[in-house]
């Protein structure tokens, strides 16, 4: 017997936290991070990787050509775990260098609660983290460094330069408290609001 899904069952708003930052900024690690401080047996968030989808595309096929249709439909699949009850952390989602994506991601996601984080790192650490990452392609980093953040506004800001991915965890996990102080994991006092 198939098992059903309940929408929503706490009827609580969920939570969708989106993670902005050029390529290697740390945004995967802090995504991590995250989930493992503000999660609870009652109250799992999931941490999707925007960059896991690329892989599936034929290697053919250029960003250029579809690049905003595959933006608008990621964007949905997002929405539809939210739909589902799923509380979010997402990294990586808002279509870099296109304002009629970044648009839409915004209006799609801002029927939720809504936390947009940018995350910021120096361009030398940057560069470094890109010649480690042989799935980086070259300078990539740097170009979106000049305008990734240009025009943003993010309700909270990090940067990873010298902050523990664990550091900016904590961070982004105190201020969504302060949204929501339903986030507080009763059972682990460390990780409480004072």
């Amino acid at each position: 017997m198939a098992q059903t899904c309940e929408r929503n069952p706490s009827h609580r708003r969920k939570w969708l936290v989106l993670l902005s930052g050029t390529s290697c900024s740390g945004k995967t690690t802090v995504g991590r991070a995250l989930q493992r401080r503000i999660s609870s047996q009652s109250r799992p968030f999931l941490h999707i990787e925007a960059d896991q989808f690329l892989p599936h595309l034929p290697q053919t096929w250029s960003h250029e050509d579809k690049g905003v249709c595959l933006s608008r439909a990621l964007h949905r699949a997002i929405v539809a775990f939210v739909e589902e009850g799923f509380d979010l952390i997402v990294d990586g989602v808002l279509p870099y260098g296109r304002p009629e994506g970044i648009a839409d991601a915004l209006t799609v996601f801002g029927r939720y609660q809504l936390c947009y984080v940018g995350v910021h790192c120096a361009l030398e650490v940057l560069e470094e983290r890109e010649r480690r990452r042989p799935d980086r392609k070259s300078e990539w980093a740097r170009q979106q460094y000049m305008d990734l953040h240009v025009g943003a506004v993010y309700d909270l800001e990090i940067d990873t330069t010298a902050t523990s991915a664990e550091e900016n965890a904590e961070r982004i996990r105190q201020h969504l408290i302060t949204r929501d102080s339903s986030l507080i994991i009763s059972n682990d006092t460390s990780h409480a609001a004072s």
